[in-house]
């Protein structure tokens, strides 16, 4: 109860310092060490409900230490609460100490973690923790050893953060892992001495019936009126002749440019360089072979 004590100052109701990434870490767990089955499950369930890191401090080679805490570390519904993210990590709803019951005396005047605790804290305390959905985790603590009958416990829904407070809700136990019904307006139990309460409630429409559907209105018949008349398509006019401004026939088209190669009756024209061409080169070799047959052999030769 001191460690849980001293991570309740990062735990406010509408700024806590603890969220994702930087979690409040009272300490590792001390499941397997305590006094009894009870007390280490309401200790497993404390750090559950604020979020804390699931530190096993146990040998976990000991299989009959690890038999004895299984069912408590094993448990999916708890382990689902401490793990989900609803916008806050978890609080102290209250605490209190009923008439005839004695406060959680652990460690008195201990100076622990930096806090000195002079006064015994309250014997219950009430710790809740919204789910996604709108669903809230509620965990109560009996530190009251003395208290044989058990402790009675009784919250209003809009005390646990439930808007307007007086719809009904469904009531799940974690430890047993079965549904306990209904309630509506607060939630009312019992937890028995060095023992805890940890429930799931989640939210329920109210019980009021919703009210009768209306039975869908009866078409009005329209007055008859006659079809609306639709006019034929329209169809494409048949192509027209031109029309021609006057009886002339068209002149005809003027006559072709005249080209080099033909006369100017329409006949080809035949070249004149293929009999002349051979001629000068013929021409043209001989005069150069005769220029150097002078220079080589002489004029005689």
């Amino acid at each position: 109860m001191r460690n849980l004590q001293t991570a309740v100052r990062f735990l406010d109701a509408t700024r806590p310092l603890a969220g994702r990434g930087c979690w409040a870490y009272p300490d590792m767990l001390e499941v397997g060490y305590l006094s009894s089955f009870e007390w280490n499950r309401a200790h497993f369930g404390a750090w559950a409900i604020m979020s804390a890191p699931l530190v096993l401090g146990l040998d976990l080679l000991d299989d009959a230490l690890l038999d004895s805490v299984w069912p408590i570390i094993s448990n999916r519904e708890a382990i689902r609460v401490n793990q989900r993210w609803a916008g806050h990590p978890g609080r102290l709803v209250r605490s209190w100490t009923p008439n005839g019951a004695h406060n959680s005396n652990d460690w008195p005047n201990t100076p622990f973690g930096g806090v000195k605790y002079e006064a015994p804290l309250d014997a219950i305390q009430l710790w809740a923790k919204p789910q996604p959905g709108g669903a809230v985790a509620v965990l109560v603590i009996n530190a009251d050893a003395s208290s044989v009958s058990g402790v009675e416990f009784a919250v209003t829904l809009s005390e646990l953060g439930f808007q307007g407070g007086s719809g009904s809700v469904l009531v799940r136990d974690i430890w047993r892992r079965q549904d306990m019904g209904k309630v509506t307006g607060r939630l009312i139990g019992r937890v028995n001495a060095r023992d805890s309460a940890f429930m799931l409630l989640s939210q329920l429409p109210d019980d009021d019936p919703p009210p009768p559907i209306p039975p869908p209105p009866i078409p009005q018949t329209p007055p008859t009126t006659p079809p609306p008349q639709i006019a034929p398509p329209l169809q494409r006019p048949p192509p027209q002749p031109p029309l021609r401004t006057s009886a002339v026939p068209p002149s005809p088209p003027p006559p072709p440019l005249p080209c080099r190669h033909l006369h100017h009756d329409g006949r080809r024209r035949k070249p004149s360089y293929p009999s002349h061409r051979p001629r000068r080169w013929q021409h043209r070799c001989l005069t150069r072979w005769s220029r150097y047959h002078r220079r080589t052999h002489g004029a005689a030769s």
